[in-house]
């Protein structure tokens, strides 16, 4: 009997909650500060969903409801992206997004495959972050923006 082919999302996210937080008033969801972040309707599958992406439990939860076999976890850069930081900043939110994923690989190593962000206004800062997340954390994917203003 062949085998099945196993079943990968390649587009899944997570959320740092200080990333986040700092996040959020520079992201086209909050009109880039002008308003608040909508909250989900109660019950919805939306609800669900933003609690899956600070609950890896709850996200292992649903791969397994989405028989899935396992997901390349990255960061929601779109709420938790750094190009509007200063190079200290965003490569503090970087490492703790980073350190995050890092850990939810590492309790479900079948499961999910992490990826990592760089906090690109800083060259030497993003080299850095590369070589730890590449060999500290044992990382193989890298996340790059679609867009940055970064010089580097």
């Amino acid at each position: 009997m062949p085998q099945r082919t196993p079943r990968i999302d390649v587009h899944t996210h997570m959320l740092e909650r200080t990333a986040s937080e700092a996040g959020a008033p520079h992201s086209v969801v909050t009109g880039f500060g002008a308003r608040s972040l909508p909250p989900p309707v109660p019950g919805s599958a939306q609800a669900r969903a933003d609690r899956a992406g600070y609950d890896v439990e709850l996200h292992i939860e649903m791969l397994d409801q989405l028989a899935l076999d396992a997901e390349v976890l990255s960061s929601l850069t779109v709420m938790q992206g750094t190009g509007w930081a200063s190079p200290e900043q965003a490569h503090d939110l970087n490492r703790r997004v980073n350190d995050a994923i890092a850990t939810w690989a590492s309790e479900h190593p079948t499961r999910i495959v992490g990826s990592f962000t760089l906090p690109l206004p800083s060259r030497e800062r993003s080299i850095a972050e590369l070589e730890r997340c590449a060999g500290e954390l044992e990382m193989r994917v890298v996340q790059l923006p679609v867009a940055s203003t970064a010089r580097i």
